[in-house]
């Protein structure tokens, strides 16, 4: 059954980007391509690793200050996150990329697993916070504009997307709500499944939990200390989402338009659950950017552009990082392996 709706999605969100690029006329879509600045196309892309970086910086705080058992190098926490970015913006749902994550946190860097999911779920609520913010402020800048067009065409998906994301992150914001699920789950499964079998999976699903309620719950100085800093970070990441997204359209020789920047860069972000494959930057670039009297092509342009340099890009990055870093652990081990006797990680002789 979930096989069956990740299917669905991909084809719902490959009809999405077709339809949106028939709307927009494939020809006028193409000229507006091919008059792109390169220069400044170079520069968005460059921002987007920025971002990445800076990402995974954000992710590697976080572990530092909730449980890291040591302090692992960058390039480890750099190959984990973007790994789980690339395989979250391939698969519908975005929920593969992040248990990826947390497992190769937790093998790698020695993070608990319900640590690391408590991790994941107070990012992505800094996250939603923020998008919801900024898709919020440029909605209200540009009612006049998206009530009589985007409103006509997008309602459900613009209304679903901030509503959802609103009661997600009430939802989030009350980790009690969240034990007292995980808790009446894991009896449930324990009286369902057979003698140990049952027993085992209530004993580790319980140190899960409480490993994630411990986390949630922290409020000692240094994790208040990394979560100021976390935060101050997130607003800087999504200041740069909406700088590429302007950039693009000065690329296209478009006018700027900064508030319809910050409606396509957070409504596009809030959908991202719904839409996949790149089709939420490409519908709704196109939906508001054209209420804005931006030609379609454009439009539809802004939003190709978009998706080619973040969603599409992160997947040769993150396999290419992911190759890297488990090379790289391969050589750190043998190594230590074959270290010279007497050294620090030689056993000498006896």
């Amino acid at each position: 059954m979930r096989s069956k709706l990740d299917t669905l999605k991909y084809i719902g969100g490959l009809a999405l980007i077709a339809l949106a690029i028939l709307a927009a006329d494939p020809r006028s879509l193409w000229d507006a391509i091919a008059r792109v600045d390169l220069g400044i196309l170079a520069l968005v892309v460059g921002l987007y690793v920025l971002n990445l970086v800076t990402k995974s910086y954000r992710w590697g705080a976080l572990m530092r200050g909730n449980g890291s058992s040591d302090r692992p190098p960058f390039h480890s926490v750099f190959a984990n996150f973007a790994f789980s970015q690339a395989i979250n913006n391939v698969t519908p749902g975005r929920v593969v990329g992040e248990a990826t994550r947390i497992y190769g946190a937790s093998s790698r860097m020695g993070v608990q697993a319900g640590v690391g999911t408590a991790l994941v779920v107070t990012e992505k609520m800094m996250d939603l916070v923020v998008a919801t913010a900024i898709a919020v402020f440029g909605m209200i800048v540009l009612t006049p504009i998206l009530l009589g067009h985007v409103m006509d065409e997008l309602t459900g998906v613009i209304v679903f997307a901030v509503v959802l994301n609103l009661l997600l992150i009430g939802f989030l914001a009350r980790p009690n709500m969240l034990l007292s699920a995980g808790r009446r789950t894991i009896g449930i499964f324990g009286r369902l499944l057979p003698g140990k079998v049952g027993a085992s999976f209530c004993s580790s699903s319980s140190n899960f939990l409480n490993a994630f309620a411990a986390s949630m719950a922290s409020s000692n100085r240094a994790r208040r200390r990394t979560l100021v800093g976390t935060a101050a970070l997130t607003a800087l990441i999504w200041a740069n989402e909406v700088l590429r997204v302007c950039l693009i359209m000065i690329a296209l020789g478009a006018p700027l338009n900064l508030a319809a920047a910050m409606v396509v860069t957070g409504i596009s972000a809030l959908s991202a659950v719904l839409l996949v494959a790149g089709s939420n930057h490409i519908l709704i670039s196109s939906a508001v950017f054209s209420a804005v009297g931006i030609g379609a092509g454009v439009a539809a342009g802004a939003g190709v552009l978009t998706a080619l340099t973040s969603i599409w890009l992160s997947v040769p990055i993150g396999l290419l990082a992911y190759f890297l870093e488990d090379r790289l652990s391969k050589s750190s081990a043998t190594k230590k392996v074959y270290a010279p006797a007497g050294s620090p990680t030689g056993k000498g002789d006896d």
